[in-house]
């Protein structure tokens, strides 16, 4: 009888000393798959955090191309505002050198003709005057 407890320890030694390997060959095993996740997990990180960076990069382009684009549009709209000031004001200075031509022609058509009536009066005067003295 004490010689199966002795065999009955023994095992149950053997066994619980089998037990305490396997536990640490498990606990090492675990710690081993741990340390590979957080190592995992950093790179992960630092991968996230280099998109994010990128990220926030390309939403910086992205705002200073759509502040170029409003400026752009901007002085397109200036120049199409110059441009009918422009096409404006060339009507209105075309409007006044046609009035102002045909004022001066109106003027020029006026002197013309009272030259013309006076050569004509002139001429019958100096005919009449001829006949007269005949």
């Amino acid at each position: 009888a004490e010689q199966a407890l002795e065999v009955a320890a023994a095992r149950d030694l053997t066994t619980t000393e089998e037990l305490r390997r396997q536990a640490h060959s498990d606990s090492v095993e675990l710690k081993e798959q741990l340390w590979a996740r957080d190592a995992e997990l950093a790179a992960t990180r630092e991968k996230m955090a280099g998109l994010k960076k990128a990220l926030d990069e390309r939403r910086s382009d992205l705002m200073r191309y759509k502040e170029q684009l409003a400026a752009s549009l901007e002085r397109e709209r200036d120049a199409q505002r110059q441009l009918v000031q422009l096409r404006l004001r060339s009507e209105s200075d075309l409007d006044e050198q046609t009035a102002s031509a045909a004022v001066e022609n109106e003027k020029l058509i006026k002197s013309l003709t009272e030259q013309r009536d006076s050569t004509v009066a002139l001429l019958k005067v100096r005919r009449f005057g001829s006949r007269v003295g005949s």
